[in-house]
């Protein structure tokens, strides 16, 4: 069982009004996930989220929580979509009928997708290697910026997070949603990475991007025992120049103070 003093600093954090400001508007037309990296409990993994406001924050997530008695790192999509996920309502509805909603929506999600975040994901094996996989960040993100591109990095709790819009890759237009289409944009995307596995990083995920992929929301507390020893930690937004000499201790969360 997840110790009941962690479990309440989440929650602290999360009942912070200004903490969920700042994490709602990532979450707006996306699908946003619960996940569990501690132990394997039934509610390790819950899909299909779809949050709007702070009230429908509080429901869905610090709800869940709180019932489950479950720290859980939130997720949100790479891709952006027309009118949100689903709220799968399924009042009124019969079984066979509320599985064909899931089943037309497992097939047919991504045509509805209206933009996509390019991933590049540089993930540290352990917290004593953050030094490195920080420098090895900095020099992509001097890549990038050679090539023009913005781009915004998050340090994801173990790693970092290098995040634009698919409209910054050349020739964008020529690359499909559908993630059936031998010409798509996660493939695409997945072959950019390649050549910075090989050139700079071997930390560098290159099988990272797809359709469904979801990553770590900023502002959100990350809780990985494996990784971080139960330290609790913000995924936070940070500037290119403070990967030069980072610091992960920084952004532990310190629940005796607002952040």
């Amino acid at each position: 069982m997840v110790d009941e003093k962690l479990l309440n600093q989440v929650l602290k954090y999360y009942q912070e009004d200004h903490n969920i400001a700042n994490i709602c508007p990532f979450l707006i037309m996306r699908e946003t996930a619960l996940l569990n990296k501690g132990e394997r409990i039934r509610y390790n993994e819950i899909r299909n989220i779809r949050i709007f406001n702070k009230k429908n924050f509080d429901f869905n997530i610090k709800a869940r929580i709180l019932k489950n008695k479950v720290i859980y790192n939130i997720y949100y999509s790479l891709a952006t979509y027309k009118n949100g996920v689903p709220l799968f309502n399924y009042l009124g509805y019969t079984d066979e009928e509320k599985a064909f909603i899931k089943l037309d929506w497992s097939q047919n999600y991504w045509k509805t997708i209206t933009d996509y975040d390019w991933l590049i994901d540089i993930d540290s094996p352990d917290l004593k290697s953050l030094g490195h996989c920080a420098q090895d960040t900095y020099k992509i993100c001097l890549d990038l910026d050679k090539k023009g591109i913005v781009y915004s990095v998050r340090f994801s709790g173990c790693g970092f997070h290098i995040i634009t819009r698919y409209t910054q890759i050349p020739k964008y237009k020529d690359y499909s949603f559908n993630p059936f289409d031998k010409k798509n944009i996660y493939i695409h995307c997945n072959k950019l990475n390649k050549k910075y596995h090989d050139k700079i990083s071997e930390m560098v995920d290159y099988s990272i991007n797809d359709a469904r992929r979801i990553i770590k929301v900023p502002n959100t507390i990350v809780y990985n025992p494996i990784k971080t020893n139960e330290t609790l930690l913000i995924c936070k937004i940070i500037n290119r120049d403070d990967l030069k000499n980072f610091d992960y201790k920084r952004y532990i969360y310190d629940f005796t103070k607002l952040i």
